[in-house]
């Protein structure tokens, strides 16, 4: 699916009404569907849903949203701003009466009289260019400030969903309901923060119409999602054998960072490599043998410090002739020496490889040039992006679209910036946003993770850009697939790639 702007997002409800879906079937659909991602993910919270809902359409989706929580039993009430409604607004407002959903008409009293854990914004959806004004600068200040956990409906009260402007009153919402394609602002600083975590939903759009106005918006941005994944997840043949399912060298680990070499070895086992050669250096070898003994482990010279040692080069490009793909960097550490092999490796590596990590960093050490190889997938964290580009970090994520854009073109090389959103970029203008993942994945090794699933999928014969697309999406889901057992924080590195392997079993069963 493609990211748009307001306006082509406009013009495809506007072609799917002309075509014969009626306003209202659009309405229905869209809180319909709210309501069910709602008691999916938030439904068993204890107290009243208290919707507040707007004058216009996205307080008509409010209202459907509420009618639909009502007949499930799902207690809920509805804060109505004051002045004439939207017809349709007006016609919803009726239904959720009729059916017995509590209207109240004063959102003070309201937050008093229906405690819960969970508000709607059902203020103003996507269509809002900041500043707030009159009526809704106390509403919104009310939202932010009661202290319960935010779902939006399209985009938080307050947010610019082209520009990615958000006014200073904008509350922070936990999950953000998006109808049809999302709006390219959402990614943006400092909207992307305000959002929480993005669940699409149909409300019922002509799929032909949609792909069409979609075609038409530049630049194009893709939407990695499930259906995205899974036409890229590689299948097996029936006569596979190792070599077949791909072959990934790891160039991986130092003295304290053993367990880089192995979390990336093991996810690359879990995202389908047949076969999997780490070379790490010889302080640190029985340890990552140990940590994943499916992996062929090969003990390399060291430094003092327990890092790559130099002269290494020849031989290791030697071995890596020899396998599908490669992966440098993970806990490499930032000795002198390994940083000087790592630019060595990069400037002549002979087969697909992901460059992680101190990897990257070892061209800020050792002040070498920035290009790599074109079948090379960099993934970089913001802090690394801004190494490699001479900027700061703050400048990266205050736009971290134009960023890795703007490097994926400079360096050669397809360019994967973890974070949120996580953008990949290709050198030929190419552009996607991953629909998946969120703050589960900010613990230490999780990054080793994604580099060793993006080296099995280049293994497996997946082009730069579609194994940086696809694992960084199975990377995201992963970790939602944790989410249940252990909550945002309790997630370890160690837990995902067995998550990985439930990932692709998933997008197997789709193909």
């Amino acid at each position: 699916m493609q990211v748009v702007d307001n306006a082509t997002a406009r013009r495809i409800d506007a072609a799917c009404i002309a075509a014969g879906t009626a306003a209202l079937e659009l309405m229905e659909a869209a809180g319909a569907g709210a309501a069910e991602e709602f008691l999916q993910r938030c439904g068993e919270e204890d107290g009243t849903t208290l919707i507040f809902c707007g004058r216009g359409n996205n307080g008509g989706d409010g209202l459907v949203m509420a009618r639909h929580l009502h007949l499930a039993g799902h207690p809920v009430a509805v804060f109505r701003a004051g002045g004439d409604a939207s017809p349709d607004c007006a016609t919803n407002l009726e239904r959720a009466r009729d059916c017995g959903v509590r209207i109240e008409v004063d959102a003070a009293s309201a937050l008093v009289d229906n405690p819960g854990r969970w508000l709607v914004d059902a203020l103003l959806g996507s269509g809002f260019s900041p500043p707030l004004r009159g009526e809704l600068t106390h509403l919104v200040a009310l939202l932010r400030d009661a202290g319960r956990r935010i779902f939006a409906l399209d985009a938080p009260t307050g947010i610019d969903a082209d520009t990615g402007d958000a006014d200073a009153l904008t509350p922070v919402a936990a999950h953000t309901v998006i109808f049809g394609p999302p709006r390219l602002g959402i990614f943006r600083a400092p909207a992307r923060a305000h959002c929480g975590r993005l669940v699409l939903v149909d409300p019922g759009f002509d799929p032909a119409i949609v792909e069409a106005e979609c075609a038409a918006f530049t630049p194009s941005v893709e939407w990695v999602d499930q259906p995205h994944a899974a036409s890229r997840w590689p299948d097996r043949v029936v006569d596979a054998h190792k070599y077949k399912a791909g072959s990934l060298l790891i160039v991986a680990g130092s003295a304290g960072m053993s367990g880089a070499a192995a979390l990336a070895a093991g996810s690359a086992h879990r995202a389908g490599a047949g076969l999997v050669e780490v070379l790490t250096p010889a302080p640190v070898a029985a340890v990552v043998d140990t940590l994943s003994p499916e992996s062929l482990v090969r003990a390399l010279a060291a430094t003092e410090s327990g890092g790559f040692a130099s002269g290494l080069a020849e031989g290791i490009l030697q071995r890596a002739a020899g396998r599908s793909a490669m992966l440098l960097g993970c806990g490499v550490g930032d000795d002198p020496d390994t940083a000087a092999l790592m630019v060595e490796l990069c400037a002549a590596l002979p087969v697909p490889a992901v460059i992680d990590a101190d990897a990257l960093n070892a061209f800020d050490r050792t002040d070498s040039p920035r290009r790599f190889p074109g079948n090379c997938v960099l993934t970089p964290h913001a802090a690394e992006l801004a190494r490699l580009t001479g900027s700061s970090t703050a400048a990266i994520e205050s736009d971290r679209i134009a960023a890795t854009t703007a490097f994926a073109a400079e360096s050669g090389a397809v360019v994967l910036l973890k974070g949120a959103p996580t953008v990949v970029a290709g050198p030929d203008g190419a552009l996607a946003l991953i629909g998946s993942g969120g703050p589960e994945l900010a613990t230490a090794g999780s990054g080793d993770v994604l580099a060793g699933v993006v080296g099995a999928l280049l293994a497996a014969g997946l082009s730069a850009m579609d194994a940086a697309t696809t694992a960084a999406w199975v990377h995201g889901r992963a970790g939602e697939y944790l989410l249940g057992d252990l909550g945002t924080c309790g997630l370890i590195a160690s837990d995902l790639p067995l998550e990985i392997a439930r990932v692709g079993r998933d997008l197997e069963a789709m193909s």
